[in-house]
This record gives structure tokens, C-alpha cells and sequence, in this order.
């Protein structure tokens, strides 16, 4: 790494305490938007992240819906002049956890056994939530307390059923959501073909290659999530990258979903690269 790589890596590390307490608490609200009844859970979950994007130092976050949608949280800080700006995006919404016997402990009371975090959502997506806050608490100690980026967050409320007022969002918040690069933490769902060779996924491949220390390897996944075909269609020049901070046990949308710690790790770390690596 060169010093100033190691210097945002290490200080992705000093906050990742923090940020995985911040995570805990995401898990232990059961935001099932699946679920009529969890509507004040979803609210409760939204008012949560946005006031964790605004201590990681987004100036503009709002909780804010369009239509029909669940509540939605959108942040927002400019970068230095010319420099492009990056859309980070990830969902809050979950899962419902399913027969309670299935699991070996509470879905919703987080606990680490074994090097993983164990609960609804610990992966799937509040952990790309949590990666999103280590770099920018990580960039504000590297950078002296700016960022080498424009930012834009958005996490949303109900990916996990499709997000169903999804183009109706897209619409009423286009302004706000326009971006250089989209990046995302995602499990499967619609097909979606990335562009491969552009300078943002060329630096994801360095990024991702530093952080594991080994080179990464390009394979077919064969879907992405209903926001990057929208995003994708409204955006058509924005250079989209999907990642997720998962491995073979982490059982998304199973009994005993979990997150392997030492990969939730190295996911923070190549994000806080790939964001110095575009500036």
C-alpha cells in the first residue's frame, strides 16, 4: 500500500468498534417491510441511519418517502471542486425471520460466535449500511475531516419486496440521486450486466485486490437488486458496481444469517480505497 492507502486503511480500523455497535443496533429493529405491522419498526430503522449518516458527517440527510414508498434516507456531501460524485447504496429493510426454533438464538439480539455476526440482517443489507458508515467515519480521520469525493447515500426501506415504488422514487428524487458511480452492497434479484474496463471498475478491482491481498476475480453472479436496473435506465452513463459483504455461510434470507467478521473487515477497508483511488 502506499502511505496513504495505509493511512485510510488504519483508520478504517480504529472505527470499526464503533461501527459494528452502530450495526448491532440496526439488527436488533426487526424492519420486516414485508410486514403491515413493522411500519413503525421501518420508521424507527430510518430515523436510526439517518442520524448515524449525520454523525459520519453528511451535512443534508433526510428521511423521506415518494408515493407509496417506506421511508427512505438520503444524504448528501459535496466533494472538493471537480471531483466526481459517488452514490452509496445499501437497504435497511429485512427479511422476516421465519420459524423461531430454526434459529439458535434471537433473530433480532445480535451475537458473535465463532468469528460471525449472527442476525436478521447482520448481512444482508444492514452490514452494507454499517460498510457505507466505517468510510465515512474512516475518510473524515484520513482527510482531516473531509471527504476526497462528492457523497450521496441512499438506503432504503423495501428492497426485500421488490421496491415496488421504485420508479416513482427514482423519479421524484432524480435530481439528488444523479452520480458519477453507483455502488452497492446487493444479494440477487433482476439481471443486470455491468460495464466492465471503466475507471471506476478498474479501481474496484485494485481496491478489492489491497484489501484481501490477493488478486480479485471476476465470476457471474447473475442478478442484482430492483434500484440498479432503475438506477441504470435513468443513469445510463454512471458507471455502476455492485459488491456484497457476504460469503457461503452467511445464509441471507435463512435461519442463522450471519456476517463473517474478517470480511466485513476487508469490505470496509476496499471501499474506503476505491473511494481514494476514484478522487
Amino acid at each position: 500500500m502506499t502511505p496513504g492507502q495505509a493511512r485510510l486503511a488504519a483508520a478504517v480500523r480504529q472505527v470499526l468498534p464503533s461501527v459494528r455497535a452502530d450495526l448491532e443496533r440496526l439488527v436488533r429493529i426487526p424492519s420486516v417491510s414485508a410486514d403491515p405491522a413493522a411500519a413503525p419498526h421501518l420508521w424507527a430503522s430510518a430515523g436510526q441511519v439517518a442520524a448515524l449518516l449525520r454523525e459520519a458527517g453528511l451535512p443534508e440527510v433526510d428521511v423521506v418517502t415518494a408515493g407509496d414508498s417506506r421511508p427512505a434516507v438520503l444524504g448528501r456531501r459535496p466533494g472538493p471542486p471537480g471531483a466526481p460524485t459517488v452514490l452509496l447504496y445499501a437497504h435497511y429493510d429485512v427479511q422476516p425471520p421465519g420459524e423461531a426454533a430454526a434459529w439458535d438464538g434471537d433473530p433480532f439480539e445480535p451475537a458473535e460466535r465463532d468469528g460471525r455476526l449472527y442476525g436478521r440482517g447482520a448481512a444482508d443489507d444492514k452490514a452494507g449500511v454499517a460498510v457505507h458508515l466505517a468510510v465515512l467515519r474512516a475518510c473524515r480521520i484520513a482527510y482531516r475531516d473531509s471527504l476526497p469525493v462528492g457523497v450521496t447515500v441512499l438506503v432504503e426501506g423495501e428492497e426485500e419486496i421488490g421496491s415496488p415504488a421504485l420508479p416513482v422514487f427514482l423519479r421524484a428524487y432524480r435530481d439528488r440521486l444523479a452520480a458519477d458511480v453507483l455502488l452497492a452492497h446487493a444479494p440477487f434479484a433482476a439481471p443486470f450486466t455491468a460495464r466492465r474496463g471503466g475507471r471506476a471498475y478498474q479501481a474496484a478491482r485494485s481496491a478489492l485486490d489491497e484489501a484481501w491481498g490477493t488478486p480479485a476475480v471476476d465470476v457471474g453472479a447473475g442478478g442484482s437488486i430492483p434500484f440498479v436496473t432503475g438506477y441504470a435506465g435513468l443513469f445510463p452513463d454512471a458507471e455502476i458496481l455492485i459488491t456484497g459483504v457476504a460469503d457461503p455461510d452467511t445464509r441471507a434470507h435463512d435461519a442463522n444469517e450471519s456476517l463473517h467478521l474478517a470480511t466485513f473487515e476487508r469490505a470496509c477497508v476496499a471501499e474506503a480505497l476505491l473511494l481514494h483511488a476514484i478522487a
